[in-house]
């Protein structure tokens, strides 16, 4: 009887996709083929791809159908991932074709990009009958294996940017091997040659690919399995009686990892694995730098010769060696790579300083752990977010020299910040529009710098906005003692919105202000509803106060709205409205200028220069009062925050 997966497996099949790809929506794909671009990989029944389909480029694998290659066997390609959820883990199979009949101009590019195998393999088709048939399957864009990592490019073992990366890629392993067992499915040919990098560049994560010889195991499944499958060094040895179950995999992987994280040479492999397999020589497997003792015990835990004293399941794997807990020592480290920066940050620990250069950096920036420094070294250091954010979710971090290009999007903020005591200094941020895959603008109204917890701090940051719509600073009620310091808007418009106590604003300015010729028209729409490209128009920043006891101090900007007692100005220049609510206390201005001054309470006036001065609040010519007391009711539903 095949051994059954322990535990909680036989919930987890149920998560399986109850359609089968032959009752799936398919299309034609191979239609919309206009581009072969090179050959990824080739076997003994066919070869891997880079095309292009409708303008995106995907990897096609080309099957031969013959008699050793049959329906069933091509069938395994694609319907156990099709059946699959999505895991970010295991290469995404789009669709397939089986059964075509490819043009004779199709069937020439694949020739010419292919080993001279595949050539002789049609040949020796097309002799047998009039039509050659192919299986053609439709698969996510991957980089190279983890075998071409470790032939290629030799990274060095004393690296703490390879142990990291070592760390990460057994952590990928562990988690698809784990997603795929829960399900059901055997692999039954996991190596370094079916394990594929996200990118060209080697970029994490890693992705469990070819499922050629995989098998989907129901738990009242208890068949004896197909023997002497998978490849030699790889190969558990309970396979050759054809009696076996995931425990299988459990035996390659360890081996995988082994190899991946020992850098052991390809020649030497077998002679070691049968050491330590047969021989039981546990020594030649050593500790990790950084996963410690645990991969060791993982190792030689996985790579038991009999399945009675090898690990019974991932879930155990997971257990035995978790990843997430692992961090570096405390140190400063200089990350030059997207990929560096992000393994920087999976692994650091409290007090580190990460390093960056002059390049841009295509990711986004999450800071968990307290007492971290990034620093950049100026407005040449980029970090371009995209479909990406920075979170700064833990305490005393800062963010320093450096420029930030945020895209908007309305499911996420460009920046959020929460806890205590960090600081954002000395950084460009730049919002640019979010093109989606269609080419178009996405529409949004979620999108800026959003914090929240105490004592936090902006100062000396540039804020250019390209978009046509609000750049929004917002500082909730649960943000006491936020200070902005030294704030200076280039383009476009901002608003900076704060509801928490104690808030502290100094220096903060717009481009253009006296010289602007439109500095005596709001450049705002009537209604909140109302929108119009204000992508070219100068710089337009409104101010927001609703928490008690603020100062605003040195403030050059187009509208000050307050709705809060105790609210100091000090040296402020309104180009437009300055907007008081009614019963507040200790209102005070001091030596402001303002084209008109709108308030519904007592104000203390010392020193000002004022344009109009009235006691009756005209919503429509500040447009922020109105638009964004209802927009920030709307979606900062308190304690939970915005949508994240």
């Amino acid at each position: 009887m095949a051994e059954k997966y322990p535990e909680n497996t036989d919930s987890a099949v149920h998560n399986l996709s109850t359609i089968w790809p032959d009752q799936l929506p398919i299309f034609d794909f191979i239609d919309n083929l206009t581009t072969f671009e090179s050959c990824l990989g080739y076997g003994r029944f066919g070869v891997v791809l880079k095309v292009k389909i409708s303008s995106k480029f995907y990897a096609v694998k080309f099957l031969l159908s013959n008699e050793i290659l049959t329906e069933e066997k091509a069938r395994r390609e694609y319907d156990i991932p099709l059946a699959l959820k999505p895991h970010k883990n295991v290469v995404g199979i789009h669709n397939y074709v089986k059964n075509k009949v490819l043009s004779p101009s199709q069937v020439e590019q694949i020739i010419a990009l292919s080993d001279p195998t595949i050539e002789a393999s049609y040949k020796i088709e097309l002799r047998k009958r009039a039509t050659v048939r192919w299986t053609c399957i439709q698969m996510e864009l991957c980089g190279p294996s983890l075998r071409d990592w470790l032939k290629e490019f030799k990274p060095p073992k004393d690296s703490i940017y390879t142990q990291m990366k070592q760390a990460a890629i057994v952590q990928d392993l562990i988690e698809g091997m784990e997603f795929l067992h829960k399900n059901g499915v055997i692999h039954r040919d996991l190596k370094p040659e079916n394990i594929m990098f996200t990118s060209f560049e080697y970029n994490l994560p890693i992705k469990i690919g070819d499922f050629g010889l995989a098998r989907l195991i129901l738990p009242e499944d208890g068949s004896t399995l197909t023997s002497n499958v998978g490849t030699r060094w790889y190969r558990a040895p309970e396979i050759l009686d054809g009696k076996y179950s995931y425990q299988a995999d459990i035996y390659s992987l360890g081996l995988v990892l082994w190899e991946t994280t020992a850098l052991i040479p390809s020649k030497k492999l077998p002679g070691l694995i049968d050491q330590l397999v047969n021989d039981k020589n546990e020594k030649l497997v050593d500790e990790h730098p950084l996963l410690g003792p645990g991969l060791r015990e993982l190792i030689i835990s996985c790579t038991k010769r009999y399945t009675i004293d090898r690990l019974k399941s991932m879930t155990e794997a997971s257990k035995l060696l978790n990843i997430k807990v692992i961090q570096i020592r405390p140190q400063e480290i200089v990350a030059r790579t997207s990929e560096a920066l992000r393994l920087c940050l999976k692994f650091v620990s409290r007090g580190c300083t990460i390093r960056l250069v002059e390049t841009t950096y295509h990711c986004g920036i999450y800071m968990r752990v307290d007492n971290t420094k990034i620093f950049g070294q100026g407005e040449n250091t980029v970090i371009d977010l995209r479909a990406n954010e920075i979170q700064i979710c833990a305490s005393h971090c800062t963010l320093s020299y450096l420029k930030i290009i945020g895209h908007a999007r309305d499911d996420l903020p460009t920046i959020w910040v929460e806890n205590s005591h960090n600081k954002i200094n000395d950084v460009t941020i730049k919002l640019e529009a979010y093109h989606k895959d269609d080419g178009t603008e996405e529409e949004s109204n979620v999108y800026g710098i959003f914090v929240e917890g105490e004592n936090h701090m902006l100062q000396r940051v540039t804020i250019e906005n390209t978009t046509p719509r609000d750049l929004l600073i917002y500082g909730s009620l649960f943000a006491p003692n936020l200070t902005i310091w030294d704030l200076f808007v280039t383009k476009g418009q901002v608003v900076i919105c704060i509801d928490g106590e104690s808030g502290s604003l100094k220096r903060i300015g717009q481009s253009d202000l006296l010289d602007n010729s439109l500095q005596n028209v709001s450049l705002r729409p009537e209604s909140q509803n109302e929108l119009f490209d204000r992508r070219d128009c100068p710089a337009e920043l409104h101010i927001c106060v609703k928490g008690l006891n603020c100062n605003l101090e040195e403030i050059q900007c187009a509208g000050v709205f307050v709705n809060a007692s105790n609210t100091s100005l000090h040296n402020v220049q309104c180009s437009g409205v300055i907007t008081i609510l009614a019963q507040l206390n200790n209102i005070a201005l001091k030596k402001c200028e303002t084209k008109s001054l709108n308030t519904e309470s007592k104000v203390s006036i010392i020193d000002c220069k004022l344009g109009a001065v009235s006691n009756i609040i005209e919503w429509k010519g500040f447009y922020m009062a109105g638009f964004w007391y209802h927009y920030l009711n709307k979606h900062l539903n308190y304690p939970t925050g915005i949508k994240r």
